[in-house]
């Protein structure tokens, strides 16, 4: 029995060294990382901090050129114009909850990944002013405007925004993606303003105008963010990118009929900014 039990040790003891020996044997292997390269598409939720520069001007006719509220040809009315001009005041930002969807192409190369994107959303932009004043001066042609009121308004908004961006990214790990991101911005602006005075003469008629113009406006856009992979085939993302449409402008003219149709220019232009913070989910094809 004694040495029957000796044998059975024996054996057990071997066999785990040889267990042991083998693990030992085993050269140690890093798990892969994911590769970044192929096709996506996601969804991003975020807010925008919009900025529209609003300039107005009021345009006075030549002189010798009968104009309704004012002209060279008489220079006291020519303190009309900025009456209205200034009297325009309100706020030219704001901020909303933006939102849309994104698709684009990855190629990893090493720690390099690059390739490009492109995204369409709700912008939900929109800002105003509003002015109240009286006129200081007859108007051109002694037009009798001095102490008639007036009311001036003028908006832009802005619904649809999309971006065509390159990427360029650095793996900061391998499921961790550094990267920064520019290209177009295009959106879609409107651009309106309005005005009416009390100039009757005791007639139904008083000046007023208004004018409307949408355009689709292509810019440009530059940024940066950070992208982590938490599965195979997903991965979330947060963002930040600055953008510009450049500049929006509608030209009224301000008409009143008993006068013989005498005209003024009302031009509204706007510069369009916005600072844009996203977050974001993406799914990429095998």
């Amino acid at each position: 029995m004694k040495k029957l039990l000796i044998a059975a040790a024996v054996a057990v003891l071997g066999a785990t060294s040889a267990q042991a020996a083998d693990i030992a044997a085993r050269p140690f292997t890093k798990t892969p990382a994911s590769s970044w390269s192929g096709f996506y598409v996601g969804g991003n939720l975020g807010a925008s901090f919009s900025d529209a520069k609003p300039s107005n001007s009021i345009a006075c006719g030549a002189a010798g050129v009968a104009d309704y509220i004012c002209s060279t040809g008489d220079p006291a009315s020519l303190a009309n114009a900025p009456a209205v001009v200034n009297s325009l005041v309100g706020s030219s930002s704001n901020s909303n909850v933006i939102g849309g969807v994104h698709a684009g192409y990855n190629q990893q190369a090493g720690l390099i990944v690059y390739g490009g994107e492109i995204d369409v959303g709700y912008f939900n932009f929109g800002t105003s002013q509003l002015g109240r004043g009286v006129y200081p001066e007859s108007g051109g042609g002694g037009a009798g405007l001095a102490g008639d009121s007036f009311v001036a308004a003028t908006s832009v908004s802005s619904d649809v925004l999309a971006t065509l961006r390159g990427r360029l990214g650095y793996l900061i790990s391998p499921n961790l993606l550094g990267y920064a991101t520019g290209g177009l911005a295009i959106g879609r602006v409107k651009t309106a303003n309005s005005f009416v005075d009390s100039h009757t003469d005791g007639n139904p008629f008083s000046g007023n105008g208004f004018g409307e113009r949408t355009e689709t406006k292509v810019g440009w856009t530059v940024g940066a963010g950070l992208e982590y992979a938490f599965a195979r085939n997903w991965s979330m993302r947060a963002e930040y990118m600055y953008l510009d449409l450049g500049s929006s402008s509608v030209n009224t003219l301000i008409t009143n009929q008993n006068h013989g149709g005498e005209q003024t220019p009302f031009n509204t232009s706007v510069d369009l900014t916005a600072h844009l913070v996203r977050a974001g989910v993406s799914y990429k094809f095998q």
